[in-house]
Parts: structure tokens; C-alpha cells; sequence
């Protein structure tokens, strides 16, 4: 598996703390990715043929999310390929940029795809393969919010 920690646009970071970038290129492999409860907020988008599941809950992840500050540790499973663009946001955002109110999705999940103007973001994601430019994309459309 391969991690990088990236830093984000500065147009943004007042806003997002960290971008991080996950892949598997092993399409035999599996993967559990440990979450550990750190206050902040999320916004996922991923690629995972094979699909990605939250434990324990066990509940199958949309393509595109935003999650709730975690108070409980979790895990994602993933078997095969995959990849995953995890931006870490401040807890102010979710109320601000998003229709969410913050204490209904803690330790929970939004599917991105419930809002009118992802639909535009989420094409422009799946028409690139390359992880730098769906990064680009998605800061693009925290920036625009």
C-alpha cells in the first residue's frame, strides 16, 4: 500500500488540514485501513472495484462521502485495487459548506452524491485516472463552496 500526505492549496487550508492519498496496486491484496477517533471531519472520494466497507458497522461506502468527526475508532476494509483521496477538514466546515448538521453525521457517513451540485465534480472525477488532477478537482470545488 502507498500513503502520501499532502498539503493543500493554500487557497483552502484555512479549511482542510491535510490531503491524504491511499493505493493498493495488488489485486490480490486486502486491506484494513485503522481510523482512529481524531475530532476531525472528512470528505472521501475512492476508487475500489471491489467496493469499501466500514467496520463495524458493516456498511458498504458510497463512492464520495463526507464523515462525521470520529469519536469511535473504525476501520475501512478494501480487497484488491484501490485508491482513496481522503481530505481532512476542520470541524467548522461541515456546518458552513454543506446542508449537514455536524452532530447527526458524528461517528456517521453523507453521501456526497445527495447534493445537486456534486454530480458535475463526481464525472470530472471518474474521467481521470490520475490522482493529482481528481486532488485539483476536488480543491477546486471546496474553494467554490
Amino acid at each position: 500500500m502507498k500513503f502520501n500526505k499532502i498539503s493543500p492549496n493554500n487557497n483552502i487550508s484555512e479549511f482542510v488540514k491535510d490531503i491524504v492519498l491511499f493505493e493498493e496496486d495488488v489485486s490480490t491484496s486486502k486491506t484494513v485501513l485503522p481510523f482512529f477517533a481524531d475530532g476531525l471531519p472528512g470528505l472521501v472520494f475512492h476508487n475500489t472495484p471491489e467496493g469499501q466497507w466500514a467496520q463495524p458497522q458493516n456498511k458498504k461506502m458510497p463512492v464520495s462521502y463526507i464523515y462525521g468527526q470520529t469519536i469511535q475508532p473504525m476501520e475501512l476494509h478494501m480487497e484488491g485495487t484501490y485508491q482513496m483521496i481522503v481530505f481532512q477538514l476542520y470541524p467548522f466546515v461541515l456546518s458552513r459548506f454543506f446542508p449537514l448538521n455536524p452532530k447527526e453525521i458524528k461517528d456517521a457517513c453523507f453521501d456526497l452524491t445527495q447534493l445537486d451540485h456534486w454530480s458535475q465534480v463526481i464525472h470530472k472525477l471518474h474521467d481521470s485516472n490520475d490522482s493529482s488532477l481528481q486532488i485539483e478537482v476536488i480543491q477546486e470545488f471546496l474553494y467554490n463552496r
